[in-house]
């Protein structure tokens, strides 16, 4: 269970929680583990506004330009979701496929992927049969455009596709 650390309107994190049962959580869990959540965004929002006021380097958020904004992604490998910015954005092979074009970006700049080396990659686990890779990304795409995220996918062409990416990337992998 998600759920976003949120204070003075920015998300600060991103309390998960898991269980092994099915439906671990009651809807009682869910009100209180929320108000932990918003306490906890607010010790965050606090520690770094002391952080920053005394700091010997002291950096005011305003300063920093829209290309050198943080990215914050967060891969759960245990069942492949993933979340930008404290926000969910999508799970399972979809989520393996932006995973693996953020790593691949992060490794060696690479912002343009062809379908025919992502359906070679065994990293990412794609059925044998009828893997349904451009249905995939179509829905990954059109995800990352509705929630406006400042990571896009764009199509450059036939079996072609490329990432775009507004901002300075960290991506962390929470391993199961």
């Amino acid at each position: 269970m998600p759920l976003p650390l949120v204070a003075g309107g920015t998300v600060r994190g991103v309390l998960f929680l898991e269980s092994a049962e099915r439906r671990a959580f009651t809807a009682e869990d869910e009100v209180a583990l929320s108000i932990v959540a918003r306490q906890a965004a607010v010790a965050l929002a606090l520690g770094e506004k002391l952080s920053l006021e005394t700091g010997s380097h002291r950096v005011a958020p305003a300063e920093h330009s829209a290309s050198e904004q943080m990215i914050r992604v967060v891969h759960h490998s245990f069942d492949d979701s993933v979340f930008v910015d404290g926000d969910y954005v999508i799970k399972g092979i979809a989520g393996r496929l932006l995973v693996s074009m953020l790593e691949q970006h992060l490794a060696n700049g690479t912002l343009e992927f062809t379908n025919r080396e992502i359906r070679l990659d065994a990293a990412l686990k794609l059925p044998q049969f009828k893997d349904n890779l451009e249905t995939r990304l179509l829905l990954l795409r059109r995800r990352l455009d509705e929630k406006q995220l400042p990571i896009r996918l764009v199509r450059l062409g036939r079996g072609r596709i490329g990432i775009r990416i507004e901002g300075r990337l960290r991506l962390r992998k929470d391993m199961a």
